[in-house]
């Protein structure tokens, strides 16, 4: 996998966003209005759209380089499930015992305690959770993070069926990926609304409807991203269009077309950063993807952080959060996830005239948001 690029960089700083808007809500404050956030959404929000349009981008490249659903699937379970098993297991098994507020005894003899673990890894989500873990806190989820794992995964589905379908090369993707923004837009096509008015009962994970338009939007910018990558020749990168899509993107945001834009031309302007403009040389951070195991540990941590200190402050939050958690990422990435990345299994010769044709500074992998 070629590094000369910003993807890392941007993705770590995706996973930090993330970070930054979860303060406030571990916190029990409302995130304040973000002045400068381009798309006038939350910052985790940013964060997250960040991640699908890079993965929308690198996964369809990984699958041009190897079309086989079979290696394919193997490729994209070993980037998600080693380091999303560990975060698991350390919330449960190694945070739990010590910030639990039920006796010890009771907390070693729930089955939850032992089923968080495998079940979170197995579905992608959060499951049951083990008993007496941040009750106190202004929200008592363990991670409010996973939810977005499973969209990533559904839409790597979609995206195989596309492919063996013709519809990832069709001139009919694009209107599609436009009207699937529209409808997750909250002010244009209200997918939720529409499902609650028509009484369709809405799926709940942990007591909580599942976000019909945040994932319509996020599947938006992941095949956005797609496009890209299968339209490359015709929608080249470049950063003078980029710069017109973010202007275009800043008087949009404050208007009932602002959230499905974001989600069909935002992924232009990060995808261009990342891999059209000047490499920033920002040593180990280019080198290593720091990003998932940002995301994965940073909840749980930020949870305890407010537990053992007791701290209200965001601020604090954050930055006591970023001190653990970028160095527990380091160590996700060097002994999980990285050995992981290397067993998995790869094609003897490039299969496709898309990838023969492909540069070889492009990355061909992803790491899930």
């Amino acid at each position: 996998m070629s590094h000369d690029n910003n993807l890392h960089a941007l993705r770590l700083a995706a996973a930090v966003a993330v970070v930054v808007s979860h303060s406030f809500a571990v916190a029990g404050s409302a995130e304040p209005a973000p002045w400068f956030n381009p798309l006038g959404t939350t910052w985790g929000y940013l964060g997250v759209l960040v991640f699908f349009g890079i993965s929308g981008y690198l996964i369809t490249t990984s699958w041009e380089h190897d079309p086989s659903v079979r290696r394919y699937a193997a490729k994209r379970a070993l980037r998600i499930v080693p380091g999303l098993a560990v975060a698991a297991a350390v919330t449960a098994w190694v945070l739990g015992p010590l910030l639990t507020t039920v006796p010890l005894g009771r907390y070693l003899s729930s089955a939850a305690t032992y089923l968080y673990p495998p079940l979170t890894t197995l579905v992608f989500a959060p499951t049951p959770e083990p008993p007496g873990l941040f009750v106190a806190n202004p929200r008592a989820d363990l991670n409010a993070s996973l939810w977005t794992i499973p969209v990533e995964v559904l839409c790597y589905g979609l995206l195989v069926v596309a492919a063996r379908t013709r519809l990832l090369r069709s001139p009919l993707l694009p209107p599609l990926v436009v009207v699937v923004a529209v409808l997750g837009s909250p002010q244009l096509g209200d997918a939720h609304g529409l499902l609650r008015a028509a009484g369709v009962p809405l799926p709940a994970v942990g007591g909580a409807a599942i976000p019909v338009d945040e994932i319509l939007l996020l599947g938006a910018a992941f095949f956005a991203g797609s496009l890209l990558r299968t339209w490359r020749r015709r929608l080249p990168l470049r950063p003078d269009v980029a710069v017109a899509v973010l202007v275009a993107l800043v008087l949009l945001r404050d208007t009932a077309a602002g959230d499905a834009a974001a989600a069909v031309a935002f992924p232009y302007v990060v995808l261009t950063v990342g891999l059209a403009c000047r490499r920033v040389p920002l040593g180990g951070v280019t080198r290593n993807d720091l990003s998932y195991g940002v995301y994965l540990f940073g909840y749980p941590v930020q949870q305890a952080v407010v537990v053992l200190t007791g701290t209200r402050d965001p601020g604090l939050v954050t930055v006591l959060t970023l001190v653990v958690v970028v160095p527990l990422a380091g160590l996700s990435w060097r002994y999980v996830e990285k050995p992981a990345l290397r067993l998995k299994p790869r094609a003897r010769s490039v299969t496709t005239p898309a990838a023969a044709a492909s540069s070889s500074r492009e990355p061909v992998d992803a790491s899930a948001p």
